[in-house]
């Protein structure tokens, strides 16, 4: 189930990726609003499997909304996560 909410939210994140530019991608309140309607809801959907999943998926599912914000936010690489959920409002994490 957790495999395939995976699978899932990385397609999603490519169309994310593929919109958003440095120079020339959408608006962060576009890029957030996207990502919310993409691949939070998902997230928001398997919330329920969540407890009984081990702590490698949950680090998978980590990474890709970590991923996600940072594309939103135009961070670099690296960035610690609190920063990312100060930049973009720290109710966007489940």
């Amino acid at each position: 189930m957790i495999i395939i909410i995976i699978e899932k939210c990385k397609k999603r994140l490519n169309h994310l990726r593929a919109i958003s530019g440095y120079g020339w991608g959408a608006f962060e309140k576009t890029l957030l609003t996207i990502y919310k309607a993409l691949i939070r809801s998902i997230l928001n959907y398997g919330d329920v499997a969540y407890s009984s999943a081990c702590k490698s998926f949950l680090d998978k599912l980590t990474r890709i909304k970590t991923e996600a914000l940072r594309l939103c936010c135009g961070a670099p690489r690296g960035t610690a996560q609190s920063a990312l959920q100060n930049e973009c409002g720290s109710c966007l994490f489940i």
